[in-house]
């Protein structure tokens, strides 16, 4: 699978919904190499992902990382 065919599976919800298996806490979501799918979700997340995502008939690779942490709010600068 390219990368164009992969990003446009990743836009549709009910793929979301499959990769993120339930699971409601923040995440970033992205492909890697191969490609493949990499979902970071928080370290605390006890939610199950799947291994693999069947996206037309071929199995993509779901790599998890659980050290994700939501970035801090921008602070304006005064001048």
């Amino acid at each position: 699978m390219d990368i164009d065919s992969l990003r446009n599976y990743l836009e549709r919800p009910e793929v979301l919904r499959r990769i993120l298996a339930g699971y409601s806490g923040p995440y970033s979501l992205g492909i890697g190499k191969g490609p493949s799918i990499v979902l970071q979700v928080e370290s605390t997340a006890e939610s199950r992902f799947p291994l693999t995502v069947d996206l037309g008939g071929e199995e993509v690779p779901l790599i998890v990382k659980r050290n994700f942490k939501v970035p801090a709010p921008l602070k304006a600068v005064a001048r």
